[in-house]
């Protein structure tokens, strides 16, 4: 499931980013980077999927569209920022990442013993990426105000 949905992710999210990129510039990216986080939202609940299958479709699909988005938000770092803080930002988006999947394991642990225990895992993986999905959107939809006519560098 992992391979297939970052294989595809990447690839969907460069070609898409490249369109974005050549009909409405760093404000089309960032626009369709606001979609494309709003439709991770429904997609977290694969954790309560009634169905092994369902659950394993519904995962490819959220792997894609989140690869597709880090594709595209790398693409816009290219773009819009300037040489000189260019290899800070990525850093900066790197070590961020990092901190953040670090850490999400042990969140998923701790709000499933807070529901009742290792059977409720599920209900739990869904909890925090339903959340955390929502709050990348909203991360999203706040910066993109600032990208309307954005400089290209």
């Amino acid at each position: 499931v992992t391979p297939v949905g970052g294989i595809s992710g990447t690839v969907f999210g460069g070609l898409l980013a490249d369109y974005c990129q050549r009909n409405g510039g760093p404000h089309r990216t960032m626009s369709c980077l606001v979609l494309l986080c709003a439709t991770t939202i429904p997609l977290g609940l694969f954790g309560i999927a009634p169905s092994w299958m369902m659950a394993s479709v519904v995962l490819a699909l959220l792997v894609a569209v989140l690869t597709a988005t880090c594709v595209m938000a790398s693409t816009l770092f290219m773009i819009v920022i300037p040489n000189e803080i260019r290899g800070f930002t990525y850093g900066l988006f790197g070590g961020v990442g990092a901190l953040l999947g670090g850490f999400s394991p042990l969140l998923v642990s701790g709000v499933s013993g807070m529901l009742g225990g290792e059977m409720m895992i599920g209900q739990s993986l869904t909890l925090v990426c339903v959340v955390s999905t929502m709050f990348a959107t909203i991360v999203y939809a706040v910066a993109r105000r600032h990208f309307v006519g954005a400089r290209v560098f």
